[in-house]
């Protein structure tokens, strides 16, 4: 026995209803390539220029600028992907990269994330940094370890600072933190027990010729390196760029010039 079929034009809903279905099919569709599409950079929100500068949007934090959003645009371009930058903390960094919330996280190295280096996929480094102390002018000149007993040092809360950690654990050497590197070097302008900050050079160098005077400012940069720091990009495994292929593209970009020419040109 053959029953009579809904027929679209004597059913209004059923019409209604097919129209429906068809736009959340469409929609569906659409987000799962937009994703697939995608490739989500982790920015780390306690970092300053010349590598990046983040704020407050909408609610929540948002990637504004830097040498690493620049990256992140290059290097999506040149893999053929959709960039999407989303800010984390630095506390987040191993959770995001290790359930896949973010594709890759740069400016980072295996001693920092303090996880098993194969746990991650790793990019080669794309800058040379170092990891230096500074005082106040007047302060004793900091040439070894030892010189650094019993003093308070300026860092930033949730870094990792491989030199300094035993002195920490010992109590020899006492860490104040701070919530970003801007914050940790702003410590210096204040009448604080703090004798001196630790801060990578290539952020110093860009935060103290934007807002100070050397003449009404006068802060000293002593010898002793903390670290000698080539950064890289953490790659998560749940991403289906392979390191080789990242490479290729970051390889690319420096033989470029991109990041040369972005690190001199900052302001």
């Amino acid at each position: 026995m053959d029953f009579p079929r809904p027929s679209v034009r004597s059913n209004p809903r059923y019409a209604l209803a097919c129209f429906i279905s068809l736009l959340f099919l469409s929609f569906i569709s659409d987000s799962a390539l937009a994703k697939e599409d995608s490739l989500v950079f982790g920015v780390i929100s306690s970092l300053n220029m010349p590598f990046a500068e983040t704020e407050q949007k909408d609610g929540g934090m948002v990637a504004k600028r830097g040498l690493l959003i620049g990256m992140a645009d290059q290097l999506a371009k040149e893999l053929g992907r959709t960039p999407v930058n989303k800010v984390i903390s630095r506390s987040l960094v191993v959770s995001s990269l290790m359930n896949g919330s973010v594709d890759v996280v740069c400016y980072t190295t295996p001693q920092w994330m303090g996880i098993p280096a194969t746990n991650v996929k790793w990019s080669d480094s794309f800058v040379e940094n170092n990891d230096i102390l500074i005082s106040r002018a007047g302060v004793a000149e900091i040439l070894v370890m030892d010189d650094m007993s019993g003093k308070t040092i300026g860092t930033v809360k949730h870094y990792n600072y491989p030199l300094l950690e035993p002195l920490f654990n010992s109590g020899k050497v006492t860490r104040l933190d701070s919530s970003s590197e801007k914050a940790n070097f702003m410590q210096l302008l204040k009448a604080s027990k703090i004798e001196a900050i630790t801060l990578n050079e290539l952020t110093f160098t860009y935060l103290y010729n934007k807002y100070f005077d050397p003449e009404k400012f006068p802060v000293v940069q002593h010898s002793l390196i903390m670290e000698f720091v080539q950064p890289q990009c953490a790659i998560s495994r749940h991403s289906d760029v392979t390191a080789s292929v990242f490479n290729a593209a970051l390889n690319k970009l420096k033989a470029a010039g991109f990041i040369d020419n972005y690190l001199k040109n900052v302001q």
